[in-house]
Formats: C-alpha cells, sequence, structure tokens
C-alpha cells in the first residue's frame, strides 16, 4: 500500500466532501485500505466540514425544487389531463393507490400539506376518485 503525502489526503478529503464517491472507490483510486481512508475522514474537522458540505447541498437542492415548482405542477396537470380516460377505467383498488402515493409524495409532518395548491389539487383528485367510483357502482347497478 502507498503512503498519503498531504496533497493526496487533502484530494481525498475534498472528493469525499463533495460527494459521490465512497470511502471504498478512495482507497481503490489512492491504493490504499478502506481503513486508512477511513481513518482521514474521521477528524474532527474534516466530519464538520463533510456535515456543512451535505447541509449546503440539501439546502441547494431544496432551493432549485422550489424554483421548479410552478413546471413541475403543470406537468403533473398535463399528465393527470392525460390519464383521465385511464383512470376511469381503473380498479377503485388502483385509484385510492395513487391516491396514497401522491399525498404522500406531497404531504408534510402528520399529512399537512406544503403547499395550498397541492392540497387542492390532491382534494379534487380524491372528489373526482370517489365521483368515478359511485359513476361505476351505479353502472354495475343498472347492469344488475
Amino acid at each position: 500500500m502507498a503512503k498519503l503525502t498531504d496533497r493526496q489526503r487533502k484530494q481525498i478529503i475534498a472528493e469525499y466532501v463533495e460527494g459521490g464517491i465512497s470511502q471504498r472507490a478512495l482507497a481503490q483510486k489512492y491504493n490504499v485500505s478502506q481503513k486508512t481512508i477511513s481513518t482521514i475522514l474521521t477528524d474532527k474537522e474534516v466530519r464538520q466540514k463533510v456535515s456543512d458540505k451535505k447541509n449546503e447541498n440539501t439546502l441547494s437542492m431544496l432551493a432549485f425544487l422550489d424554483s421548479r415548482k410552478e413546471k413541475a405542477q403543470s406537468l403533473m396537470d398535463a399528465i393527470l389531463d392525460l390519464a383521465q380516460a385511464d383512470i376511469k377505467k381503473a380498479p377503485l383498488r388502483d385509484k385510492m393507490g395513487a391516491f396514497k402515493i401522491l399525498s404522500e409524495s406531497f404531504g408534510g409532518k402528520n399529512g399537512e400539506s406544503k403547499d395550498q395548491t397541492i392540497t387542492e389539487h390532491l382534494a379534487l383528485m380524491k372528489e373526482a376518485f370517489a365521483r368515478q367510483s359511485r359513476e361505476k357502482a351505479e353502472e354495475d347497478d343498472g347492469d344488475e
């Protein structure tokens, strides 16, 4: 195994802080053991740098997602409009499963909505599913 220079140690820390690379991959890249990489990365200052970078990345991603919220909403609206016929044909179980996934994906803690628009769309979807279920039940009753 190779002995690491100070420069290599700094490169290892920088690569790890930037993310996207595992300790095992770093060990292979620098021809050292994973334990050596772990020892370098468990330094208190390094852990703080990693933590700070992860927080920075999280905030950056949240800001990006927030900036794309309107576009995502219009895309979801378009998809739901296109899927209307399929939604009508789907069994209630599938409709409720889709509703549950959407509500969990866009709901906040304890089921509270993160955004009023999303809450309104979910309410409309629930209402549409219920109406379609009633219509389907009426059709089935009429067939008997």
